[in-house]
């Protein structure tokens, strides 16, 4: 789920424009241009437009009027709309998955928070994306639901990476808490209380978008 190692120049210009954009270099807004940005990669402009058609349709880059492009701008409706898809999509996910996970994989799940937390601190937006990836990755493999994962990896990439186009800094402490404390409840043996605590982190993380913070 984005975290591969690239294989050929569209793919390494994907992750470029990826982490450009994640890291706020390519704010919101910013225009994208392909023979511009081949020029500068010293690349044809072949891959540069494959690589800008696969963002847009995660969402990442806006196609507008007259072949225009730009990195996606997401108002606060878009923002509030993205959190309540998302929390729907990985409570599902963890109400099926929490009776399956072993041990390991609750110990794996607060590692992986913790790093979350640590990249958060730094302010290192892509290596907290990474670790948000990681950590529903992990609820996917553990549902064993073919189809729910489908759903659930074109929903919970898309939401993460426009959703991080929309700042809300303050929020990353409820976020990183509502989790700690999720995983908390799985290490006890408590999904029913886990599956609750995260479906309460979702709201509130709505609420406060929709009320502007």
């Amino acid at each position: 789920m984005g975290n591969e190692v690239p294989r050929t120049r569209r793919d390494a210009v994907e992750q470029y424009l990826r982490d450009e954009i994640l890291s706020g270099t390519l704010a919101p807004g910013a225009p994208v241009k392909d023979a511009e940005l081949a020029r500068n990669l010293n690349l044809s402009i072949t891959p540069v437009r494959e690589a800008i058609v696969q963002l847009i349709s995660e969402g990442l880059i806006e196609a507008l009027p007259n072949k225009r492009r730009r990195v996606t701008v997401v108002s606060d409706r878009n923002a509030v709309e993205l959190m309540e898809v998302l929390g729907i999509v990985v409570t599902a996910l963890l109400e099926r998955a929490a009776p399956r996970l072993t041990v390991d994989e609750v110990r794996a799940l607060g590692e992986t928070v913790a790093r979350q937390r640590r990249m958060l601190a730094a302010d290192d937006i892509p290596g907290s994306n990474e670790a948000a990836l990681e950590l529903l990755n992990t609820l996917m493999l553990a549902a064993g639901h073919d189809e729910l994962r489908a759903l659930a990896e074109h929903v919970i990439y898309r939401a993460l990476a426009r959703l991080h186009l929309h700042p809300y800094p303050e929020l990353y402490e409820t976020w990183t808490a509502g989790w700690e404390e999720t995983v908390g409840y799985l290490a006890a043996g408590d999904s029913d209380a886990a599956v609750q605590r995260l479906n309460r982190l979702f709201w509130v993380l709505a609420a406060h978008l929709r009320d502007g913070r």
